[in-house]
């Protein structure tokens, strides 16, 4: 009895084998694929279950698209196998497509070959052009992309996100005359010469020249004013304090009061002149100004709202 049966399995399984088609074929997507080339194969993706071991390679050597340039995942689904599957002349009817795919691409060195080289050297000389500087270090933050050919006759613009300190670009790189578009972060550091504090300087206080020195300092987007440091002690000497500087702190513009001509509430010596006759007098100053600016001054004897041109330190010229 026992034999009977194991004979009828034996049976029910060559019947199945004679009666299942030679083209019968599964596709089983896998779900979370890493690749370090940009063609997406199925055989790079997929299991690919055949008795026809010819049509088998054939399947699993279909290009079914690229990776994304940026980094983030491609999904590829059945509809999509299907497509292909057709275009390579597989009939899809025939096959049987389970499961959906997210491909990405792993980066196994993505700053250390000649196109990476060759595209910081280019970001370097941007940097360096657009600060007005001449020693710049770029280093790049995010993951660098499957890039084309670079060379030193590769066409490429520069568009900056943001401010210019930031670091963020967005590139378009020319491979033979095709646009290659994308987005890159890069960490700026600058070596210039700037005006260092000695000691600890109060706010509202006057600047010392013996307060002051220069050193040769990175400077990145941390620093603060990042494109404004002051570099030239004789500048920052003499001017007063805006807020608190400590000892060793990088003096910015922003750390410095703004200067001004006539500052608001000055007693500023008024001239009024036609001709050979001239008159001067004195009045307060109602607002701050610069040379050549129109400012609202009071009139001391008459109390009078006047407005008169600032030609020189707390000096105004008005008409009549």
């Amino acid at each position: 009895m026992k034999q009977k049966k194991h004979l009828g399995k034996m049976l029910v399984i060559v019947l199945f084998s004679i009666w299942m088609p030679s083209w019968a074929t599964t596709i089983i997507l896998k779900s979370n694929v890493s690749i370090e080339q940009r063609d997406i194969l199925i055989g790079d993706i997929a299991t690919v279950e055949t008795q026809d071991l010819g049509k088998k390679e054939r399947i699993e050597n279909i290009k079914v698209g690229s990776v994304n340039r940026t980094g983030r995942a491609k999904s590829v689904n059945a509809p999509q196998i299907a497509y292909w599957l057709k275009r390579n002349q597989i009939n899809p009817d025939q096959v049987k497509i389970n499961g959906q795919s997210q491909v990405t691409y792993r980066v196994t060195n993505p700053i250390k070959t000649d196109m990476t080289f060759e595209l910081l050297k280019r970001v370097q000389t941007f940097y360096q052009e657009s600060l007005q500087v001449e020693n710049v270090e770029v280093k790049v933050k995010t993951t660098c992309p499957p890039l084309p050919l670079i060379t030193p006759e590769t066409r490429m613009e520069f568009h900056p996100k943001g401010q210019l300190e930031d670091g963020r670009l967005a590139l378009v790189i020319y491979d033979h005359n095709r646009p290659y578009r994308l987005a890159l972060a890069f960490d700026i550091q600058i070596q210039q010469p700037v005006v260092i504090s000695t000691i600890d300087i109060p706010a509202q206080s006057r600047i010392e020249l013996e307060f002051l020195r220069i050193e040769n300092r990175a400077l990145n987007r941390s620093v603060g004013s990042f494109t404004q440091p002051m570099t030239q002690t004789a500048l920052v000497a003499g001017q007063i304090s805006k807020r608190q500087i400590r000892k060793g702190q990088i003096i910015t513009q922003q750390d410095l009061q703004k200067q001004y001509h006539v500052k608001r509430g000055d007693v500023i010596t008024v001239i009024a002149q036609r001709g050979a006759l001239k008159i001067q007098t004195h009045g307060v100053a109602n607002e701050n100004g610069n040379l050549g600016q129109l400012i609202r001054i009071k009139n001391i004897t008459s109390k009078k709202v006047i407005i008169g041109k600032v030609i020189d330190k707390k000096k105004v010229q008005v008409k009549f």
